[in-house]
């Protein structure tokens, strides 16, 4: 018996059998080949976004030190008068 010989009931032969799997196979790997170069664009952003996102927490951090640093300055300097202004008015502890 041959390869053409050796058939299904609806007539479907190894060979057509065989160019059917290899189509399917063609075809997942065109969409997987698609998928990929929409993955790689996409990681570009997010690359993008990381460094954007590096740059803005540096910059939040230092503007978050100097506010702590203004705000200690402030309290100690408030300290300060309240500890003069209650010598003064002979209440301080």
């Amino acid at each position: 018996m041959s390869k053409q010989d050796i058939k299904n009931k609806k007539g479907v032969t190894l060979d057509d059998l065989a160019g059917m799997v290899q189509r399917g196979f063609e075809s997942v790997e065109k969409r997987l080949s698609s998928h990929d170069e929409q993955f790689k664009s996409i990681n570009v952003r997010f690359q993008e976004m990381d460094e954007k996102m590096d740059l803005h927490f540096d910059i939040l951090s230092g503007r978050i030190k100097d506010l702590s640093v203004r705000k200690s300055e402030e309290y100690y300097n408030l300290d300060r008068r309240v500890t003069r202004l209650e010598r003064k008015a002979s209440i301080s502890k």
